[in-house]
């Protein structure tokens, strides 16, 4: 006890990582708010972020400018089995306002290949992931976080 009294900013910068690993979750959501969301203890600011079915993370850097259907299932969803359950993409479409949706071309295709698409603001969409993934159904995220 009397090492912590010694040292006394060390004390709080343990004290504050205990709080970091004990708030934010591996594997789900913890902190989520308007510029800044932490993903499975991983801090991400100034970024929008893609959650995979598996888990996997993908930064990107505007989800605004790659909104095309083609890039998406190229880089992020060609990995995904079809199973007995059908996968559901939450779109978080900005923390304030509406800053970003699916056009109607990309969402007809999702639809058509059996994933469900669920647009809602992206506190919303954090909150419906750590629920989906607590329930075990198959979920990925797209969250639009500045």
């Amino acid at each position: 006890m009397a090492f912590f009294w010694r040292h006394k900013i060390l004390s709080l910068i343990i004290m504050a990582l205990v709080f970091y690993w004990f708030y934010n979750p591996s594997g789900r959501f913890g902190i989520a708010r308007q510029n800044f969301v932490v993903y499975n203890k991983i801090p991400v600011a100034f970024f929008d972020l893609f959650v995979k079915p598996n888990g996997g993370m993908a930064v990107e850097l505007d989800l605004r400018e790659k909104t095309n259907v083609k890039y998406w299932f190229d880089n992020h969803l060609p990995s995904y089995k079809r199973t007995d359950t059908d996968l559901t993409l939450l779109v978080g479409t900005g923390f304030d306002s509406v800053a970003f949706e699916l056009d109607k071309k990309m969402i007809s295709v999702l639809r058509e290949r059996r994933i469900i698409i669920r647009q809602m603001p992206s506190g919303d969409a954090v909150a419906a992931y750590n629920t989906m993934k607590e329930s075990g159904k198959p979920v990925a995220v797209l969250l639009k976080v500045k």
